[in-house]
């Protein structure tokens, strides 16, 4: 967790902002409105008034698939404490970890590019070895359930934005590229900077409690983030293309509350 906070928080112009990225979170938005409280088929009143406030703290694992084929899959562990403040309604913090984002070998051919600062623009996830992440996600969900029976599986909507921080390595042929093609300009150290930004995240789980005060579930979520990567490089700082960051968390974990 240390080095959360370590990268420069360049997030004004970079973030989630591609046409895709808002039709999601549209779209997810809209299915948490129109498939959550009253209109769910296990929908109960009575529970409703007799509701009660409680907290839940979940501990989780599962994977992450990058959206971009030139990261590999990484381990996920997370852990996120709930606040239930009405029936079937949810605020949460949660924090992930995501290691072993690595990221393929090889690099484009440098002497085909105008200049060092093409190169490194035009060279996007390729300058980098990996891509491990921290996430902080704020989230709102609401419980959908699908009958009365509360032994029978329910599923949960949700939506969350946070922070997601990316640590991450130089591809060291890229670095080979650089110092070959650009002998006058490019030299040691050559170093990609851990990067923060925006994150949005729209889940939907399926979850089930064995008992009054524990539940399990499987959630899917799908991350939507993207920014440009700095290089630095003789200590001047460059820029890669858009990079994304997204893609799709598959998670199990446990529920206690109290």
């Amino acid at each position: 967790m240390s080095r959360f906070f370590e990268s420069e928080c360049d997030m004004g112009t970079n973030g989630v902002r591609s046409p895709r990225a808002a039709a999601w979170v549209v779209a997810m938005a809209l299915s948490l409105f129109l498939l959550s409280g009253c209109v769910a088929p296990g929908y109960s009143e009575e529970k409703e008034m007799l509701f009660e406030d409680t907290i839940h703290i979940e501990p989780r694992i599962g994977t992450f698939v990058p959206n971009d084929g030139n990261f590999d899959s990484g381990a996920v562990i997370a852990t996120r404490v709930a606040y239930q403040y009405a029936y079937g309604s949810y605020i949460s913090f949660d924090y992930s970890v995501t290691e072993n984002v690595t990221a393929g070998s090889g690099a484009a051919d440098a002497s085909v590019s105008p200049s060092l600062n093409a190169y490194v623009r035009d060279a996007g996830s390729a300058a980098l070895s990996e891509a491990d992440r921290r996430a902080l996600v704020l989230s709102f969900d609401w419980d959908y359930p699908l009958s009365t029976d509360e032994t029978k599986p329910y599923l949960r909507w949700g939506l969350g934005v946070g922070i997601l921080n990316t640590l991450t390595g130089t591809n060291p042929d890229f670095e080979e590229e650089l110092l070959t093609d650009f002998p006058g300009e490019a030299s040691v150290p050559i170093r990609a900077k851990d990067q923060a930004m925006f994150l949005v995240r729209p889940t939907i789980g399926a979850h089930w409690k064995p008992s009054e005060n524990l539940a399990l579930f499987a959630d899917l979520q799908l991350d939507i983030a993207e920014h440009k990567t700095r290089i630095t490089v003789n200590g001047e700082d460059f820029r890669t293309e858009i990079i994304d960051f997204g893609g799709l968390n598959l998670v199990f974990g446990m529920s206690y509350s109290f």
